[in-house]
């Protein structure tokens, strides 16, 4: 077939690497100057949280010596040796702007410098991202008696010229952890302001990694999820009071993990780590971050003031919450990530569809809509192992374009949809793209993929070490041949699992 892939983030290019080797003829067509989506226009000193090892597709190693956790710019040169090996044909500076249905193909009407062509495509992949639309900036009275700078974090840059300043930073996410800390790093006197703190994560636990501790199906099996799999998974979600005691047990590990290396020396101190501290189950959270390593000792000494409350307005030398408190301060920088994905290339009914609930689209297996045919979506299955969720997903995309997949009926898929939204709604905290994300459901979401495919699930040596093992991407890399396999047996066509997902 002839694909449209529009975004070329890492999404957009994982994908077009896994459509091509599947035989289409893929063209990316991405609307800014370069490769990378948000890792190109990342603020200043970011890197992943993630490790290397997994954040990578699943045969092609990086090919450099890596940082452990890599910077944007590794990520960017990661990206463009994937596009060099791959030959992907990735149009930057070409913006789709909008696409109609035309028979069974769509026209695709794109725009580059001063020119206007209009693309033919038989299917359209859009990987535009999560993160790549509009930063959110709370609009608040005052501000223009404000006398200081009001931001996003992609705003930010040079950390140096907010030293001695006060600076407030809204969020309590990645980003806003992040910047609290890089600021600190530039003698800045930072405050954080956020409605509700989440959960973090170690950078190590019991002496490892956190990233090998969570990626072990052990470690992912305590967290309950809208499908279960495995039998024995099921059956162990069954018994009510196991899974009630082992979430507290794992609350208990994560607080005092996170909190160990933070001496709070008085009261005071004390008083600021236990604004940290939420209030909900941990199993609740839609995904973890990663504290910084300096973050909560940072608290504890009183150089990052914590403040949990709601922005209200601007005075002329301060932020005021709505409760009446003033945080004196030169800079307000909202780092509250970004709004969901609008979808403007779209014709009106499809963008409706996508955009009718406020938790992001909802998708069947987190990868199309019945309603929509000859359109998916790649990367809109966010989890730990993104990358790794993008190539099953294509792989399963690619099964169903060649007729080895055989969809359900669109009832049926629509009713699957609804349970997992349900589900959704009821155990996990909202957010904007909450439809999106797999999180800590990611082995169970691969199982789903990969079953769906008929191919093999458990992929260590041993059942003793597919529980205890960490996994990686490389665990995945011979699932292209064990297709190639499957179709060379006739093995298809197969319908999908009666599973949700």
């Amino acid at each position: 077939m002839r694909i449209a892939l529009i975004g070329a983030g890492i999404s957009g290019i994982v994908a077009a690497r896994v459509l091509g080797r599947l035989g289409h003829d893929v063209t990316v067509y991405e609307s800014s100057g370069s490769i990378g989506g948000v890792w190109a226009t990342a603020y200043p000193g970011v890197r992943l949280q993630n490790v290397a090892e997994h954040y990578r597709v699943s045969d092609f190693p990086w090919p450099f010596d890596v940082d452990l956790h890599p910077t944007a710019e590794q990520i960017l040169r990661y990206l463009e040796a994937i596009v060099e090996s791959s030959q992907i044909d990735v149009r930057v500076c070409h913006r789709v702007v909008s696409m109609r249905r035309d028979g069974d193909a769509w026209e695709l009407d794109v725009e580059s410098d001063d020119t206007h062509e209009v693309v033919t495509a038989d299917f359209v992949v859009v990987a535009t991202g999560m993160y790549g639309n509009q930063r959110v900036r709370l609009p608040l009275p005052g501000e223009e008696e404000f006398r200081g700078k009001i931001l996003t974090e992609r705003e930010v840059g040079d950390y140096t010229s907010y030293a001695s300043n006060d600076v407030v930073v809204v969020g309590f996410g990645k980003t806003a952890l992040d910047l609290a800390c890089f600021l600190l790093d530039h003698q800045a006197r930072v405050h954080l302001v956020f409605r509700t703190p989440r959960w973090l994560l170690p950078q190590q636990i019991l002496g490892r990694h956190m990233a090998e501790v969570v990626t072990a199906r052990a470690g992912t099996v305590i967290p309950p999820s809208w499908v279960y799999p495995s039998r024995l998974d099921a059956w162990f979600h069954r018994i009510g009071p196991l899974i009630r005691s082992q979430l507290l047990i794992s609350s208990i590990v994560m607080d005092r993990a996170t909190r160990l290396s933070a001496r709070a020396r008085d009261g005071a101190a004390r008083a600021r780590l236990r604004l940290l501290k939420p209030e909900d189950d941990i199993a609740a959270q839609v995904r973890g971050t990663i504290a910084p390593a300096a973050f909560y000792q940072a608290v504890a000494d009183g150089r990052i003031q914590p403040w949990r409350g709601q922005p209200a307005g601007y005075e002329a030398d301060a932020l005021v919450l709505a409760d009446g408190r003033r945080i004196q301060c030169s800079s307000v920088i909202f780092a509250l990530g970004s709004r969901p994905p609008a979808f403007p290339f779209l014709p009106a009914v499809e963008r409706s569809k996508l955009m009718a609930a406020d938790d992001g689209a909802q998708l069947y297996r987190h990868l199309v809509h019945p309603d929509l045919p000859g359109l998916a979506f790649a990367g809109y299955n966010h989890s730990f192992f993104h990358t790794t969720g993008v190539e099953l997903g294509m792989l399963w995309l690619g099964a169903s374009l060649n007729g080895d997949l055989v969809m359900p009926t669109r009832d049926a898929m629509i009713a699957s949809i609804a349970r997992v939204q349900k589900w959704k709604r009821a155990h996990l905290a909202f957010e904007p793209v909450r439809g999106f994300l797999i999180s800590g459901a990611y082995h169970r979401y691969f199982d789903v993929l990969v079953g769906d495919l008929g191919l093999r699930t458990r992929r260590k040596s041993s059942l003793l070490a597919d529980w205890f093992e960490p996994y990686a991407p490389a665990d995945y890399a011979s699932i292209y041949s064990e297709y190639a396999t499957a179709q060379d047996a006739n093995f298809y066509p197969r319908r999908p699992l009666a599973l949700d997902t």
